[in-house]
């Protein structure tokens, strides 16, 4: 899989970026990966969607996918989102409304703007 999910301990972010297409098994699997990461309960990502084409998702993936995302207990997150066409803006929010624990996002047009606001306090 092409997709990169990552912990950036220089950046201190959970970095996932979205190469060409993504399947609803490579979202899946992504998710997996983050899962499988060191992660603090507040801990800020960036989603780079500067490189993806096109996002399938079903329900089903939604569900799983949110799923991880409330089991890994990530109260007060923020979710940096950089470069997401309309339609991938309105997955984004989508998915963002599901999580329980709610977390902050934002849409930025640059890596340098997401990774500003994320060290913020």
């Amino acid at each position: 899989m092409r997709h990169i999910s990552k912990y950036d301990e220089n950046k201190v972010v959970l970095h996932i970026r979205y190469i060409g297409g993504v399947t609803t098994d490579e979202h899946l699997q992504i998710a997996e990966r983050a899962e499988e990461l060191p992660l603090e309960k507040s801990q800020p990502g960036l989603i780079d969607l500067s490189d993806a084409k096109t996002l399938q998702v079903d329900r089903n993936t939604g569900r799983k996918v949110t799923d991880m995302i409330n089991k890994i207990g990530i109260e007060g997150a923020r979710a940096a989102i950089v470069e997401a066409s309309p339609l991938m803006r309105f997955i984004m929010n989508m998915y963002f409304s599901m999580i329980k624990h709610g977390i902050k996002t934002k849409f930025f047009d640059t890596c340098e703007e997401a990774f500003t606001w994320l060290k913020e306090k």
